[in-house]
């Protein structure tokens, strides 16, 4: 990703599904945590997501990057 002065690394998700078994059990909190987590460790600084409701990702630090897209 481009920054002011600078090309960063940026790790990326587009798909996360949970089997409707699984809800309501922590593993989409765990999938994120761990995912976060490793990203730390690895010292990448921007992770992006592109999902279908963005509300359910705040919670793991994700906010809108754009309000609309043409």
């Amino acid at each position: 990703m481009a920054v002011p002065g600078a090309r960063v690394p940026v790790a990326g998700v587009t798909w996360v599904a949970v089997a409707p078994t699984a809800r309501r059990q922590g593993v989409l909190r765990s999938f994120m945590t761990r995912q976060l987590t490793d990203l730390h460790e690895r010292g990448t600084a921007v992770a992006a997501l592109w999902a279908s409701e963005g509300a359910i990702y705040q919670r793991f630090g994700y906010g809108p990057a754009a309000w609309h897209l043409s």
